[in-house]
């Protein structure tokens, strides 16, 4: 793993709901792509991402498969070798393609693509450049984004905000459009037509045309500076890297929320809200946006607020006790919030929350260390220190698991990644799992579609049937 993984997951965290998204038809097109970045990981570290770091177990290419275990899953042709060993890699997935990056020994960032349902490369490796570290890809429709740290000591140590370089790549031929430096601290919209961010030094919003890199639109911070950006996603948005709607909302300083049109920086509703502290999360989703805050001071109780966008009424919908903490938010169905609730010994319970009725619906015990989830088609996966677990709509454990990896496959599956290297399917309906077979290797950083699984490693990346 990268040497700054901290910053790394700090950076992620905060724009895990900030990125959004291509239509709903593509989204479907793309075969239910669920990347890695948004795997919920039960193999003693879990990871939450959105642009592209996962947990990795080095491979063991010469293991045998012993009599009874699941037979060998059908590769699809050879493994793209990086030509040295690599101190990173991360793989992401758009349509029928696939990108890999990686990190030399020497710092030499390299990207590759490569057809997905063949594996034949379709342009040969670009290198980017040479960096202190590399924190990833994400591959979309209109473009191919790496992530780089050209000089982690050009900040002090305590600082987490390094120096994080962007390069936005035609994902046609890999070749390099235009690059900008974006602070771990600013908000990223990854939206069709124009990447927006919100510049956390000087509060800024700006819109950048993909191809080009030339500012379409820009909103000076003013004095009441925005202190959250995020995406107004939709239950369409499958892939948290990206939304389907073109709306975004800002909540200023102040407690001011503007929904904007992402297309042209328009303002179109504002509202009012409690101002927000630093480190609070918001959520946009279905026309809401939720957040958590406390009731008052630094030490007075958490609590979830709901505030819908449409008329600018906005209420409490939970409190949580005195001395227990709030510390993940994300949506569970149309009308639901999902929350995760720690005491001061972290053990958590994630509840369901009905915004309308402000009742909860279910709670499930989460183990202790915190937890955290996703949420599609009326199923929850939730992941924490004590494994992963599949919540039906009624709070029913479909699912548990303290060894496996999983992940959304499709609708109605997961993908199940045993420590051995056993790939399964998991029915979401009854929890039955169906072996696909066995890779030479334990969970890597693999990311999937519901046909492929695309898995990088030190020294190659291979990739591997769903269908047989």
């Amino acid at each position: 793993m990268p040497t700054d993984l901290d910053d790394l997951f700090g950076d992620l965290s905060r724009t895990a709901d900030t990125i959004p998204l291509a239509p709903a038809e593509q989204a479907r097109r793309r075969g239910r792509q669920r990347n890695r970045n948004q795997a919920l990981v039960a193999a003693a570290v879990v990871a939450l991402v959105a642009v592209g770091v996962s947990v990795a177990v080095r491979p063991r290419p010469h293991e045998t498969h012993p009599a009874g275990l699941a037979p060998p899953l059908t590769e699809v042709g050879s493994p793209f070798e990086f030509g040295g060993r690599a101190t990173f890699s991360l793989s992401s997935i758009d349509d029928d393609r696939f990108f890999t990056g990686w990190r030399a020994g020497d710092g030499t960032v390299k990207v590759v693509a490569a057809n997905l349902h063949s594996n034949q490369v379709v342009w040969p490796a670009r290198t980017i450049g040479r960096f202190d570290d590399f924190s990833g890809v994400t591959a979309l429709p209109q473009a191919l984004l790496v992530f780089t740290v050209p000089d982690r000591d050009a900040v002090p140590l305590n600082d987490t905000n390094p120096d994080r370089e962007i390069h936005v790549l035609d994902p046609a031929d890999g070749r390099e459009r235009w690059k900008f430096k974006a602070p771990v601290a600013d908000d990223l919209l990854l939206d069709d037509k124009v990447l927006v961010r919100t510049s956390a030094q000087t509060g800024r919003t700006e819109a950048f045309d993909w191809k080009t890199g030339a500012t379409r639109w820009s909103l000076p911070p003013g004095d009441d500076r925005p202190a959250y950006t995020v995406g107004l996603r939709t239950a369409d948005d499958i892939n948290l890297t990206r939304f389907t709607g073109d709306r975004m909302v800002q909540v200023t300083r102040s407690g001011q929320v503007r929904m904007l049109n992402v297309a042209d920086g328009r303002l179109l509703r504002t509202t009012t809200i409690p101002a927000p502290r630093e480190g609070y999360t918001f959520v946009a989703y279905e026309g809401w946006l939720y957040n958590y805050e406390r009731s008052g001071a630094v030490d007075s109780p958490f609590r979830v607020r709901a505030t819908d966008l449409s008329t600018g009424n906005t209420s409490v919908v939970f409190d949580a006790a005195a001395r227990h903490t709030v510390s993940a938010l994300w949506p569970c169905g149309s009308g639901r919030i999902c929350l995760s609730d720690a005491d001061l010994d972290q053990n958590t319970l994630v509840r369901t929350v009905e915004v309308a009725s402000r009742k909860q619906l279910w709670q499930v015990e989460a183990g202790r260390g915190g937890a955290f989830g996703s949420s599609m088609r009326g199923y929850t996966l939730l992941g924490g220190s004590d494994g992963a677990t599949v919540i039906d709509a009624n709070g029913r454990s479909v699912y548990t698991t303290r060894t496996e990896s999983l992940d959304w496959l499709s609708d109605d599956a997961l993908l199940a990644v045993a420590a051995d290297g056993t790939v399964s399917r998991l029915q979401l309906a009854d929890g039955r799992p169906t072996a696909l077979g066995r890779m030479p290797m334990a969970i890597n950083m693999c990311v999937n579609n519901e046909t492929r699984m695309v898995c990088p490693s030190e020294t190659e990346v291979r990739v591997w049937s769903l269908t047989g």
